[in-house]
């Protein structure tokens, strides 16, 4: 797989679906904590820093794990399932998302990015026009600081 396709999904699909659980798992912890232990799950050679092959190698096993099949596509269904924090919801107050709101997202998801209208999504049509370790790489050094990647958080969290 290309390096800008697996860099590009890295953030939908490991971020998204394979630290948000783990973070949650924990339960302890304020948000720096848990963006500590995001960021270390990534660091797979405990460096101290995420290097793209790293975030490239978590975005392909992520997105192998996603698709279900092993078709090399995903369809919504496995992308709604492969949601972090699938059905956690509680009588009184919301810890989840619900099947239907992610169910929808995934929709929307293929909706927009669907360029050879088949319903699914290649890791081609997630990657399209995005460089995400780039963006997240703000000072250029070709690799992620803890520092960098709680900014990233901090813009990329739910309101």
């Amino acid at each position: 797989m290309k390096i800008k396709t697996l860099t590009a999904i890295g953030l939908a699909t490991v971020l998204g679906a394979t630290a948000l659980p783990v973070m949650a798992a924990s339960g302890e912890g304020g948000k720096g904590e848990r963006a500590a232990k995001m960021f270390e799950t990534l660091d797979t050679d405990g460096s101290g820093t995420i290097t793209q092959a790293e975030f490239e190698a978590k975005a392909a096993e992520r997105f192998a794990e996603v698709d279900a099949n092993g078709d090399g596509l995903l369809s919504p269904e496995e992308m709604a399932e492969a949601s972090p924090r699938k059905g956690k919801f509680r009588e009184g107050g919301r810890e989840g998302v619900s099947d239907d709101r992610r169910a929808e997202f995934a929709a929307r998801m293929v909706e927009r990015k669907d360029t050879n209208g088949d319903g699914l999504l290649s890791v081609e049509e997630i990657a399209a026009r995005e460089d995400v370790f780039a963006r997240l790489d703000t000072n250029g050094d070709g690799a992620l600081s803890l520092e960098e990647f709680e900014a990233m958080r901090g813009k990329h969290k739910r309101r």
